[in-house]
């Protein structure tokens, strides 16, 4: 596993056939459990067809999904944009990460 720089966090990995990861640290602390609650409403906002259930775990957020509904290289390209926000959040300023 690597240092937690931050080329590797937000780091996203799968989770099985039906299942992707957003891991905001290797390592817990306020501010990265607070993230990942923050990630986890925005992508339960998004309402996306085939994501059936997301889950905070200390730091973390798992996402599971219908994968004939919604692919994991659709999802994993969503988290990609989410992932380039979250390292630059002045990229927008406030507003939702995520767009309907």
């Amino acid at each position: 596993m690597s240092d937690g720089s931050a080329l590797d966090i937000p780091q996203i990995a799968p989770l099985g056939l039906k299942g992707m990861l957003m891991r905001f640290s290797n390592h817990f602390s306020e501010s990265t459990n607070r993230a990942a609650l923050a990630f986890r409403a925005e992508a339960e906002a998004l309402d996306l067809p085939g994501l059936e259930e997301t889950a905070c775990s200390l730091g973390a957020v798992s996402l599971r999904l219908d994968p004939a509904r919604l692919p994991h290289a659709e999802l994993r390209s969503t988290l990609v944009v989410c992932r380039r926000l979250c390292r630059n959040p002045t990229a927008w300023s406030g507003q939702r990460l995520f767009q309907k």
